[in-house]
């Protein structure tokens, strides 16, 4: 029964460190480098020669955050563009690139589209530094 208990009350502590943090597209600023789930509104979708770009925060150029899809795992996204103006949710790692904030996205499953737009945000508080930083 102690075996249980224990293993249990571990199981409890593992689940919580897989649990990625929910952001609003503006605050991915503070997380560069971490995987973590953008929740916003598509603005736009817009195509290159190269990728499709899911815009939230705005649209471009005044978008704050970017989901880039290349065009050899486009392939992959079934009519992405039925997103623009959906409530959606974009996991994977920030990245910085031309002073854009992005995520690429390689497989369908990094892109959730939300019925309902009633979403708990991680809301950003500043560390402080501590003495000797």
């Amino acid at each position: 029964m102690k075996k249980i208990i224990f293993l249990l009350f571990v199981l409890s502590f593992s689940y919580r460190g897989i649990a990625q943090l929910k952001i609003r597209p503006d605050d991915a600023k503070y997380h560069i480098g971490e995987k973590i789930i953008v929740v916003g509104k598509v603005e736009q979708i817009n195509h290159s020669a190269k990728a499709t770009f899911l815009n939230m925060g705005g649209k471009y150029p005044d978008n704050t955050f970017v989901g880039v899809i290349f065009n050899s795992d486009k392939g992959s996204f079934k009519d992405i563009d039925s997103n623009t103006g959906k409530e959606v949710e974009l996991s994977g790692i920030i990245k910085k690139y031309k002073g854009k904030l992005e995520i690429i996205l390689n497989d369908p499953t990094q892109i959730k589209v939300l019925r309902f737009n009633r979403v708990r945000y991680h809301k950003y508080v500043p560390r402080l530094k501590q003495p000797g930083n």
